[in-house]
């Protein structure tokens, strides 16, 4: 029964990615990609949803994948997004967004060859944060 307010929800994600929460960062960083609630910026979707990796939150992970996978921020690199695809699938808790990067994840080595595979995973495997959030977000399915 509530009105959604994308542009409310952004100036409040962006109060909290500013300072630090890496959930929002990933948020914030999403709908700059989508152009949901505020007008859409690569360079800005790019900045925060890396901040919000380089904490280790996954939902950011995810976002990096379909920013790969979409081809308009990234240069196509089919390792790189399934690096972070896999990450995502990793290290999500159960629900609908994990489902979706499953599936993306799935369509993408499909048309991969067996080393580039290899080459995602090892990258997955090699993949640290700069520092582990401590409040990871939950999936809204869940």
């Amino acid at each position: 029964g509530v009105t959604v307010d994308k542009s409310a929800a952004a100036k409040h994600h962006k109060i909290a990615a500013e300072a630090g929460h890496a959930g929002s960062q990933n948020n914030l960083g999403f709908m700059y990609f989508k152009g949901e609630g505020v007008d859409r910026s690569l360079p800005l979707a790019v900045y925060w949803v890396t901040r919000s990796a380089e904490q280790g939150e996954p939902f950011a992970y995810g976002t990096l994948g379909e920013m790969y996978v979409s081809g308009e921020v990234f240069p196509s690199d089919d390792v790189e997004a399934y690096k972070w695809l896999k990450l995502a699938t990793t290290h999500m808790p159960r629900g609908g967004s994990r489902d979706d990067d499953a599936a993306l994840l799935v369509t993408l080595t499909q048309h991969m060859t067996a080393e580039q595979i290899v080459e995602g995973e090892r990258r997955a495997a090699a993949w640290h944060p700069l520092k582990q959030t401590n409040s990871p977000m939950r999936d809204k399915d869940d």
